[in-house]
């Protein structure tokens, strides 16, 4: 494998796992599993959610260095796992009520370029990104 396929499934690790402590620290706490403000329902699906998330990336680090699968087969399939999860929070945005906040009278906000960004969806920007580019990486090299 070459040096450039290399660091693709290197990215495409950093990434999947890093998405894993992402959900455990973000989400398991009082902003989110545990906030007292949210429905005990909402809370079900937050719980949910992140198994279905953290035993798919499990599977996708199998798939990038553990399966007999063809690498161009592992790198997209390895990629779509937290490309598809963290895509979910931008069209999550398109149903009414929803807001990236967890707290929306304390949004999570920093300044970008002149403009306030949601913490949460300039996270999962960088994982989509992190993934194309791994996937990438893997196959042309």
């Amino acid at each position: 494998m070459s040096d450039l396929a290399e660091a693709g499934r290197i990215v495409l690790t950093i990434t999947l796992v890093a998405g894993m402590i992402a959900f455990v620290g973000f989400q398991w706490n009082t902003t989110h599993v545990f906030n007292p403000k949210w429905h005990p329902h909402a809370r079900f699906h937050a719980v949910q959610l992140g198994l279905f998330f953290i035993t798919l990336s499990s599977i996708a680090l199998w798939l990038l260095w553990g399966s007999g699968v063809s690498v161009r087969t592992a790198a997209w399939l390895a990629a779509a796992v937290p490309f598809v999860f963290w895509a979910g929070e931008f069209v999550a945005l398109l149903v009414p009520g929803t807001d990236p906040s967890p707290d929306p009278d304390n949004p999570n906000t920093f300044p970008l370029i002149g403009r306030p960004v949601h913490g949460n969806l300039f996270f999962s920007a960088c994982m989509i990104f992190l993934s194309l580019l791994g996937s990438v990486l893997l196959i042309t090299g």
